[in-house]
């Protein structure tokens, strides 16, 4: 919802999915950083499986099935780079 002249409006059509995918990319960057550094969880597979389940229950997913790409620092941040798993989507350049 937007806020103009002090009434709520719907934003444009054709924004809204950009919105929902904005929005859903956080939602999964955050659940997947989080998990990704807890010291308790050692078993990278069980966390990016996890991650892609979040994605999927929250409509992260995009047409092909993929989560949304993570650059190879940002994996390399959360301690996955090197993971050799489906689930995961490294952007590589």
């Amino acid at each position: 919802m937007v806020e103009e002249s002090g009434k709520i409006v719907d934003p444009e059509p054709q924004e809204a999915p950009a919105i929902h995918a904005k929005l859903t990319s956080k939602a999964y960057f955050t659940w997947l950083r989080h998990y990704g550094l807890h010291p308790m969880l050692q078993e990278k597979h069980s966390v990016i499986q996890e991650a892609h389940a979040f994605a999927s229950a929250i409509g992260a997913l995009d047409d092909a099935g993929q989560v949304p790409s993570v650059t190879q620092s940002m994996a390399e941040d959360m301690g996955l780079a090197g993971v050799d798993d489906h689930a995961l989507n490294v952007k590589t350049a």
